[in-house]
């Protein structure tokens, strides 16, 4: 197994909103999160309810491609979360089963991707390091919009 990652020590009742907001689903509007465990790593193991996943007719478990939805969802609730690759079922109360689980964490270290600063410096308008001060051109010496713009959206 790889190392883990390092992780932040973060506020449990925090934790605890942005998974009961993440485990919420469009067909009922109850948080289906039922505990949060908080370990000594400063991971977090959510259980929740079996209602987060609906199911199809005859089905008794969530597809794979459920169980990466909901992973991507907290991923894109908070850019610093690691996911653990383990997840599934649980006892909601000893002897009681039937719930789920999934389990992650906040990168202690969180580098910030490299696509995203490369389109953001590419938004930007830079002149030999510094950003350019459009406001004392006119329309002789500005830059007029792009060819994209002149078509139209979408064109």
């Amino acid at each position: 197994m790889k190392d883990l990652p390092h992780f932040r020590r973060r506020n449990a009742d925090e934790v605890r909103d942005l998974a009961a907001h993440i485990l919420t689903n469009k067909t009922d509007d109850r948080s289906a999160l039922l505990r949060l465990i908080q370990r000594d790593d400063h991971s977090f193991r959510a259980i929740f309810a079996p209602r987060y996943f609906v199911l199809a007719e005859g089905e008794d478990e969530p597809t794979k491609s459920q169980w990466n939805n909901l992973k991507k969802k907290l991923k894109r609730a908070a850019s610093d979360i690691f996911v653990f690759k383990d997840h599934g079922r649980i006892d909601c109360e000893p002897g009681s089963p039937g719930c789920w689980y999934v389990d992650f964490g906040f990168f202690a270290e969180h580098a910030r991707p490299q696509a995203l600063e490369k389109v953001q410096t590419s938004r930007d308008s830079f002149r030999g390091g510094r950003r350019a001060d459009w406001r004392n051109l006119d329309e002789r010496n500005r830059p007029g919009p792009s060819p994209r713009t002149r078509r139209g959206r979408g064109g």
